[in-house]
């Protein structure tokens, strides 16, 4: 058994389809409905923005979960990166990718040079937040000072 953790950019249109379906049909149970197409992918549109990102984990070579960003230039003058809808699917839990999926935001993060991770969200929030030792009242949210 292998798992990866891997950042999906422009030129993975079909990862990041595949990625976008499958996360969406594991936590909602209906498929994906894009807004943009035919004209363009809303997954490759988000991208495109610039300060955006997506990251997919596989468990060998099938998508086991996966989360979005973005980097956010604060009126102070810091960076912050926040994660959304961070989601590991049921199938794959409790094998740890939850907490490699964080471990990519967060080194995500440290490239960008921002000053914290917060992360948003998501039906696993909850669960990986208690594993992650979080009080009850932080977990939908957590954040991670970088500085």
């Amino acid at each position: 058994m292998s798992i990866a953790v891997r950042e999906l950019g422009m030129g993975d249109r079909l990862m990041l389809e595949e990625l976008v379906d499958a996360l969406t049909r594991d936590a909602e149970g209906t498929p994906v409905v894009d807004a943009l197409a035919p004209v363009a992918s809303g997954a490759l549109a988000f991208l495109a923005s610039g300060d955006s990102f997506a990251y997919a984990a596989y468990l060998d070579n099938d998508v086991a979960g996966g989360f979005w960003g973005v980097r956010i230039r604060r009126p102070d003058g810091a960076v912050s990166v926040e994660i959304f809808d961070l989601h590991v699917m049921t199938g794959a839990r409790r094998q740890g990718i939850g907490t490699l999926l964080v471990e990519a935001a967060v080194a995500h993060a440290r490239r960008a040079d921002a000053a914290d991770v917060v992360l948003r969200g998501g039906p696993d929030v909850a669960a990986l937040a208690t594993s992650l030792g979080a009080a009850e009242a932080d977990r939908r949210l957590m954040r991670w000072s970088l500085r």
